[in-house]
C-alpha cells in the first residue's frame, strides 16, 4: 500500500501546471509509476520505454522532462551524443538506477540536474525521489519563465525607444500616423488596426469649456495584414454610441474578447459585421485606446483588431481563422498606451511643424503678391518661374542619363527650389518706384 509521499524541504509545493510533465521510464517501472501518480505533487504524463533512444536524451537536454534510465545506458547514450563532458547540457532532470553494489564511488549525482535510486526502490522512497524531481524542475520552469520574461521587457524596452526615436524624426503627419498604427500593430501581433484624429468643425465656433463640441472624428489610418481594403477616408460624429467615440470621451481603453458579442447594456456597439462579411474577414479580439495632448485633450484613437498567435499569419478564411485568434493582453494594453503617450508628442511636433509650414507658404504667397503688385507688367512671371523650375528639377530627378543619375531631388529639395523660384525677384521689394517701373534705359 503507498503512503503518504515523503516531500523534501525545498519550500512550498509548486504551483499546479498547466501542462503534465513528461515521466520516461522503462517499462519495468511503469506499473510503480501509474500506481503513484495520484500521490505526486503534479500532473505527470507516464512514458513508458524499452531501450533508451536518442530522441529521450535530446527531450531531456532541450525540454522540461523527466528520464528514469539505467545508468549505464544513460552514460553510453550520453558519451555518444556529447562526448565525455562532465556537465551535461540538460534542461530537464534525470534519475539514474543502480544495482547495491553499483552505488560505491559514484559521483555522478553530483551532477546537475541528476539523481539516483536503487534498481528495486520502496514505493515510498520512489516516490519522494519522483516529487523531489518535479519541485525541482518545476522550481527551473518559473525560474526559466521569469528570465523570458525579464529578456522580453528588456526587449519590449528598447524596441519603445527605438519606436520614440522613430516617432521623433518622422516630420510628415500623414506618414507619422501610418507609422503609429504600424508599430502598434507590430508591438502585439495585431492583425488590423485603424486611427481616427480628433479635427475641429470649422461650421461650429470653439467652445473652451466644452472640448469636443466642435470635434469630429477622421478615419484617417487602415492598415489589415491579411486583408487588401481600399481605404476611403471619412468623417463621423463623436458620440458614446461608438467604441472610438466613447474612448474618446470617457478617455479610457476598451478590451473586447469578441466583437461581435459586447454587452446589450453597454452604451456602444460596433456595426463591422456587414463590411467583415463583404471581404471575407472575421473581427475577434479589439483594443481600442485614447491619445491625450499635454493639456489632457483627446487628439486621436487607436483601434487594434485580432491579436494573433503569430506576427506573420495570415487570417484567410474567416470561419477557421477564430483559433488563431487570442484576446489582446493586459501587457499589450499597456504597451499600446505607452506607444499613444509617445505617439500624442509626436504628432503634436507634427501638427506644430505643418502649421509653421502652413505660415511660411502664407508669407511666400504675400511676398509674391507684394513683389508683383510693385511691377503689374510682371505679374505672374514669379509663379511661371517656379512652376518651370521645379519641373525640370523633376525631369532631372527622373533621368538615368550618365549626366545626371547622381543628381537627385527629394521632396523637401523640391520644396526649396519652388520657394527660391518664387521669390528670385524678392529684391524689387527695396527698388524705388520711379526706377523700378521705368520705361525706358536707366542711363
Amino acid at each position: 500500500m503507498i503512503q503518504a509521499p515523503l516531500e523534501p524541504n525545498l519550500g512550498p509545493k509548486p504551483k499546479s501546471m498547466a501542462k503534465a510533465t513528461p515521466i520516461y521510464i522503462p517499462e519495468h517501472f511503469s506499473n510503480l509509476a501509474l500506481d503513484c501518480r495520484d500521490c505526486m505533487v503534479s500532473e505527470v504524463e507516464v512514458i513508458p520505454y524499452k531501450t533508451l533512444t536518442e530522441k529521450i536524451i535530446q527531450a531531456v537536454a532541450n525540454e522540461f522532462v523527466i528520464c528514469v534510465a539505467d545508468h549505464v545506458q544513460f552514460y553510453q547514450m550520453t558519451e555518444k551524443l556529447f562526448g565525455q563532458s562532465k556537465e551535461l547540457p540538460l534542461t530537464g532532470k534525470v534519475i539514474l538506477f543502480f544495482e547495491n553494489d553499483e552505488f560505491k564511488g559514484v559521483d555522478i549525482h553530483k551532477r546537475a540536474g541528476i539523481d539516483i535510486m536503487q534498481h528495486n526502490p520502496q514505493p515510498d522512497f520512489w516516490l519522494f525521489k519522483i516529487n523531489k524531481t518535479l519541485d525541482a524542475i518545476h522550481q527551473d520552469m518559473e525560474l526559466n519563465e521569469l528570465k523570458v520574461l525579464e529578456m522580453k521587457q528588456s526587449n519590449d524596452l528598447d524596441t519603445l525607444n527605438e519606436i520614440g526615436m522613430a516617432l521623433s524624426t518622422e516630420k510628415d503627419l500623414n506618414q507619422l500616423l501610418e507609422l503609429i498604427v504600424a508599430k502598434c500593430r507590430e508591438m502585439t501581433w495585431a492583425d488590423a488596426g485603424s486611427l481616427y484624429m480628433i479635427e475641429p468643425d470649422p461650421n461650429i465656433p470653439d467652445n473652451p469649456e466644452k472640448y469636443l463640441e466642435n470635434k469630429k472624428m477622421l478615419f484617417q489610418v487602415a492598415q489589415n495584414f491579411s486583408k487588401q481594403v481600399p481605404f476611403r477616408s471619412f468623417v463621423v460624429d463623436i458620440t458614446n454610441t461608438s467604441i472610438y467615440g466613447h474612448v474618446a470621451i470617457t478617455q479610457k481603453f476598451l478590451n473586447f474578447e469578441d466583437a461581435y458579442f459586447i454587452s446589450p447594456e453597454a452604451p456602444y456597439g460596433w456595426g463591422g459585421k456587414e463590411f467583415d462579411k463583404s471581404i471575407g474577414y472575421r473581427t475577434k479580439s479589439m483594443l481600442t485606446v485614447p491619445m491625450m495632448n499635454y493639456k489632457g485633450e483627446t487628439i486621436a484613437v487607436i483601434q487594434l483588431i485580432n491579436r494573433k498567435k503569430a506576427p506573420n499569419l495570415k487570417l484567410e478564411n474567416p470561419e477557421t481563422c477564430v483559433k488563431d485568434i487570442l484576446p489582446f493582453s493586459e501587457d499589450d494594453t499597456k504597451m499600446v498606451m505607452s506607444i499613444a503617450s509617445q505617439a500624442s508628442i509626436a504628432i503634436q511636433n507634427a501638427q506644430f511643424v505643418e502649421s509653421i509650414k502652413q505660415l511660411f507658404n502664407g508669407f511666400i504667397n504675400a511676398s509674391v503678391k507684394a513683389i508683383e503688385s510693385r511691377d503689374p507688367t510682371t505679374s505672374g512671371h514669379s509663379q511661371r518661374v517656379s512652376t518651370l523650375t521645379v519641373g525640370l528639377a523633376e525631369l532631372v530627378d527622373k533621368d538615368d542619363s550618365p549626366r545626371f543619375k547622381n543628381q537627385k531631388f527629394n521632396y523637401e529639395q523640391l520644396q526649396e527650389i519652388r520657394y527660391a523660384s518664387l521669390l528670385h525677384d524678392f529684391g524689387k521689394i527695396g527698388v524705388r518706384e520711379h526706377v523700378l517701373v521705368k520705361a525706358k534705359k536707366l542711363y
